[in-house]
This record gives structure tokens, C-alpha cells and sequence, in this order.
């Protein structure tokens, strides 16, 4: 996390290919159209939750890795928790 947060992305040492990176707001441009869009906060059965969506459409879990506060309500449809 250090790494990502000083340079803005994490890259393999082989082949510097990027497996992190910081995007700007709005994240939701970055998501793919009619996308199912998840927080993660309460606890579920995540294989449960999976396996009932609908097959047409994506899901986009978002997992907040801030100090303070929590993931913006504005974008997600939904807030899971794989553990209490």
C-alpha cells in the first residue's frame, strides 16, 4: 500500500506490468456499463450473494482502503461484509 500510495501504482518486478494503480474521481467512469456496483460493510455469504445476481450483469466490488470514513453511497447499490 505504501508503494501505491508513493508512486500511484504497483507494477510485477519481471515484467513491469501494472497490477495497481490510483485513478481519479469519478471512479464510476472506470466501471464497466450496467454494472452492479458493491460496497463491502455487512457481513454475507459471498459465494451466496455471487451466485444469486443475474447473470447479466457485471459485478463491481469496491473495497475501501482509506484511514477514516467509509466508501461513497453516491455510486454503490449495495453493501456487503465478508466478515464481521
Amino acid at each position: 500500500m505504501l508503494q501505491l500510495l508513493q508512486k500511484l501504482s504497483i507494477t510485477t518486478t519481471g515484467k513491469h506490468e501494472k497490477l495497481l494503480n490510483v485513478i481519479k474521481h469519478p471512479v464510476t467512469q472506470y466501471l464497466p456499463v450496467n454494472s452492479r456496483i458493491i460496497g463491502m460493510e455487512c457481513p454475507v455469504e459471498l459465494k451466496d450473494y455471487v451466485v444469486a445476481a443475474s447473470d447479466d450483469t457485471t459485478l463491481v466490488f469496491v473495497v475501501g482502503a482509506m484511514a477514516h470514513g467509509k466508501i461513497s453511497k453516491d455510486y454503490t447499490e449495495d453493501y456487503i461484509s465478508v466478515s464481521s
